[in-house]
């Protein structure tokens, strides 16, 4: 059993995978980010075009 858990511990097989999904994550979470950023700003120049035309 102990060599069981031995071998277990420095197994790396799965490793690169959770990595990968470690940076997908931090990737996904930036361009959420940056693209809500965008949308803020896109929704304000059209409400400003609005207004404009509106007048």
């Amino acid at each position: 059993m102990k060599n069981l858990l031995k071998a277990f511990i420095r197994d790396e097989r799965g490793l690169a995978a959770v990595e990968y999904a470690i940076v997908g994550g931090i990737v996904v979470a930036g361009l959420v980010g940056i693209f809500g950023d965008i949308g803020d700003q896109a929704v304000l120049r059209l409400t400003e075009l609005k207004n404009a035309l509106s007048v």
